[in-house]
């Protein structure tokens, strides 16, 4: 669905208030609490939940969007969309009561943390994040029906009612209850959240009452869901390996990694929630393969194009943009010092993950999951090896860098697969578009290097540097872009 000029405007603020309100909560962190044994019980507590949780969470957009697509077009019955909604209502209870009930030794058996009082609060924190579920599997369901019909404000005011919550528990209660408030504030916002949704999608959620007693599990949809769980679960254990080695080092490794991490999603963040409401819906779309070609052709020119540029300016300047953010309260230079290093390699990864996100949809639009299960399993063993090696020698860092590793080899090798027998015609054309476009954005940050300038003078003379070089070659995607300006 084409948005209108006011919509835009409005979807364009609504993205920009959520991305702010997300800084002010990840500042709020630092402000109050800075590096310590609490900060890396809340973020242990975090990474384990996203760890057991996401994998269901993610697979909502994966499974949901396509085949309610596919309804909107009379191509499925009532009965076979709303039995996969009860499916994920019914494995969201079933996971609530499992990680209440073993999240002690969730905690003690994924992390390598001697603290116990990182452990007692980690505990905790985590059986209290387990009530979420139910809640934001039902948003999660409701947004993903609004992103197919291209009503997208109510996924993009989520973000924005968790964080500001979540800021307004620390600054009234970090004395009393410390990170305990956030931890409450954040089932209180999910249920706000559930109410409002549930309120404006009253028509579906009653259909969905009204069909419960004819509702029956097929095992087409159980196997479909089984390989979209296993598929983000193995994805999550990727994502936690580094985490899992950061536990084994210093006291706030942890939450040295986390910050680090929570600055790389501002700017991954944006890309991935566009992905999932306007892409998924179009991905659904394309039937034929030239027509899937030539999309996500452009699509990649696309996001190397803006990426990248994004990912030189931090890796140049990743020190003085952490201080910019976090250098306040409890949180010391040193501290800046030691996100910087980390956020400096990590950054490298935001357009290889973009890239496997969108590789990985169009798996699933294609109903390839196996494949995409078996490929990701494959990534998963290189990364396991090869971050314990680089951490062993090279600490934290090392970690990240094998992370960094991981995702492009994981972005080479689904690219491969994607189109069959062309694959590697599509995976020379990644490659060599991936070296365009990284030349094409290295080139100005080197000549404007050997200048002494501030953060912001760098980023004008930079961008504006950028855009010049690629006006200079006519640059296909840059020209289309000025044309419709002016």
């Amino acid at each position: 669905m084409t948005l209108s000029h006011k919509g835009f405007i409005s979807l364009s603020l609504l993205i920009i208030l959520a991305k702010v309100s997300g800084f002010f909560k990840d500042l709020s962190i630092a402000y109050f609490f800075g590096v310590n044994e609490s900060t890396d019980a809340f973020f242990l507590s975090m990474f384990l939940s996203s760890l057991v949780y996401t994998a269901l969470y993610s697979s909502i957009s994966l499974i949901v969007i396509p085949k309610y697509t596919l309804y909107r077009e009379k191509k499925c019955t009532d009965d076979e969309v709303f039995s996969i909604f009860f499916m994920f209502i019914l494995a969201s209870l079933i996971l609530t009561v499992f990680i209440y009930c073993y999240a002690e030794y969730l905690v003690v058996y994924l992390s390598s943390s001697k603290s116990l009082s990182v452990n007692k609060n980690a505990t905790l924190f985590l059986q209290i994040m387990a009530l979420t579920f139910p809640l934001s599997t039902m948003v999660g369901i409701l947004n993903s029906l609004q992103s197919v019909r291209g009503t997208f404000s109510f996924v993009y005011v989520t973000p924005v009612f968790n964080n500001l919550l979540f800021c307004l528990a620390l600054v009234l209660f970090h004395t009393s209850l410390g990170m305990l408030a956030a931890v409450i504030a954040g089932v209180i916002s999910w249920l706000c959240v559930f109410i409002f949704n549930f309120k404006n999608e009253s028509l579906s959620v009653n259909r969905v009452f009204r069909l419960l007693p004819f509702i029956k599990l097929k095992y087409a949809h159980i196997t479909l869901f089984g390989g979209a769980f296993l598929f983000v679960f193995i994805e999550q254990i990727n994502n936690y390996i580094p985490i899992y080695l950061a536990t084994m080092a210093d006291s706030g490794s942890l939450t040295v990694y986390s910050f680090a991490t929570k600055l790389n999603l501002l700017v991954l963040s944006v890309t991935l929630m566009l992905t999932t409401t306007h892409l998924m819906p179009k991905l659904a779309k394309c039937e034929e393969p030239g027509q899937l070609n030539l999309f996500l052709r452009e699509l990649l020119n696309i996001i190397l194009l803006l990426s990248l540029p994004v990912v030189v300016v931090v890796t140049i300047y990743s020190e003085p943009i952490v201080k910019i953010v976090f250098l306040r309260g409890d949180f010391s230079s040193e501290n800046a010092k030691e996100v910087a290093l980390i956020l400096s390699i990590i950054i490298s990864a935001v357009p290889l993950i973009i890239i496997k996100d969108i590789f990985n949809r169009v798996f699933f639009s294609q109903s390839r999951v196996l494949l995409c299960v078996a490929l990701t399993f494959t990534i998963l063993i290189f990364n396991i090896l090869f971050s314990y090696y680089l951490f062993h020698e090279f600490g934290l860092s090392g970690a990240a860098t094998a992370f960094v590793i991981s995702s492009f080899f994981q972005m080479l090798l689904l690219s491969l697969f994607i189109f069959g027998y062309v694959g590697i015609t599509f995976l020379l054309f990644i490659f060599f578009t991936l070296l365009k476009r990284l030349f094409l954005a290295v080139i100005p940050a080197l000549l404007l290097l050997i200048i002494d300038m501030t953060l912001l003078e760098f980023i004008f003379a930079y961008f504006t540097t950028y855009l010049l070089l690629l006006w200079s070659i006519r640059d296909a995607i840059v020209i289309v872009f000025f044309k419709r300006i002016f």
